[in-house]
Order: C-alpha cells, then sequence, then structure tokens
C-alpha cells in the first residue's frame, strides 16, 4: 500500500493580489517551485530555495506560516526601490501548497 501525499493548497483565490506592491513592475516569475518556509523575524515569513536565495511572500496565507513546512509556489518577483529596505526580494504568489 503506497504512501498518499497529501497537500494542503491555498487556491488562487485565497491568494491575495490586493498588496501595494501588486502593482510594481515584475523582475521575473516563479512557476511550480519548491522551497522551505522560514521565519525571518517574529512577524515575517520566507521561502528559501536552493542555494541561497530567500523570497518575501507578501501574501502567503497563514495557513502556510510555519517556519520549516515544505511548500510548492508560483508567483511574481516585484521591483523595490533602492531607497526601500527589505529583508528578501518581494514575492507576490499566484499559488502556494503545503508538500507533506
Amino acid at each position: 500500500m503506497g504512501k498518499s501525499h497529501k497537500q494542503k493548497e491555498a487556491p488562487a483565490p485565497q491568494l491575495k493580489q490586493d498588496h501595494p506592491l501588486a502593482s510594481r513592475k515584475n523582475l521575473y516569475s516563479l512557476e511550480n517551485k519548491n522551497g522551505t518556509v522560514v521565519a525571518i523575524d517574529a512577524a515575517n515569513f520566507g521561502i528559501h530555495l536552493e542555494g541561497d536565495t530567500t523570497l518575501l511572500p507578501v501574501n502567503l496565507p497563514s495557513s502556510l506560516q510555519k517556519a520549516g513546512i515544505k511548500i510548492n509556489f508560483s508567483g511574481a518577483v516585484k521591483e523595490t526601490d533602492p531607497a526601500e529596505f527589505w529583508a528578501a526580494s518581494p514575492l507576490l504568489l499566484t499559488k502556494a501548497k503545503e508538500i507533506k
């Protein structure tokens, strides 16, 4: 009997797209990438990719805000102003689901 690979998915309608960064230029898009959720600080979670890339999802659903879980996601990395300080490159998610 095989293992069940259940995934907790946040469908696109649950991923808010009204963040102030949504109207900014897309630097690049990511499709169906896997990453690990990390706690950046007490209020922010990031997604760590292979290598040393960490992204700051601006619309990560609360159900996925758990350090250490693996997720599959798609989204657009947004442009920032050089005068702004970000803990990581901001990412507007279009899809996110937990991988179990």
